[in-house]
């Protein structure tokens, strides 16, 4: 299983240095560091594509599901302070605007991130 992780980082590294704005893809890298037992690395990595996409995207729903993600592994590892630091920066970002969004971030708030998307 390594193997084809290690393999799908290398497919999605090369993809994101031909499109680095494209959001998806550092969001596919998090989860196969997960996957791959690197969750430090998983974190550290979403928090930098975190700051990088601020920077070159106004995709309210791209940047949405990245902090998801974050505010979720957060959570399920014990930093809530962070999770709720990443979710003030939502409100304050306009990014929960949307009730149906500001309901799911509270639900997973309220579930100490046990809800999946």
């Amino acid at each position: 299983k390594l193997g084809r992780l290690d393999e799908a980082l290398r497919v999605i590294e090369q993809a994101i240095e031909s499109n680095p704005w494209q959001a998806s893809l550092y969001r596919e890298k998090g989860k196969v560091l997960r996957a791959s037992g690197r969750l430090q690395e998983s974190l550290r990595f979403l928090e930098k594509a975190l700051s990088h996409l601020k920077e070159i995207t106004r995709d309210k729903g791209k940047l949405y599901y990245l902090y998801y993600d974050l505010v979720r592994l957060h959570l399920n590892h014990g930093s809530r302070r962070r999770a709720e630091d990443l979710v003030a920066e939502m409100r304050l970002s306009g990014l929960l605007a949307d009730e149906d969004r500001r309901e799911e971030i509270d639900r997973l708030l309220a579930s100490d991130g046990r809800s999946h998307r």
